[in-house]
């Protein structure tokens, strides 16, 4: 069968916060997708970041 043309695109969001306290952390990196023609600005999500332990905003990049 042929595939599906779609708009959606698979992205990577990566924790863009500073860190507290002068302790350095692994990034937090989750994949998600988005719509490209729907949503033309970069994506922004609150996602829990397990070595900080607290949730975070994560931010869309290459």
């Amino acid at each position: 069968m042929a595939k599906k043309k779609t708009d959606r695109i698979i992205i990577k969001v990566v924790d863009k916060e500073p860190d507290t306290e002068g302790k350095t952390y692994t990034p937090s990196i989750y994949w998600t997708e988005k719509n490209k023609k729907k949503t033309t600005t970069k994506l922004s999500i609150k996602k829990y970041n397990k070595h900080k332990r607290q949730h975070t905003i994560h931010i869309e990049s290459k």
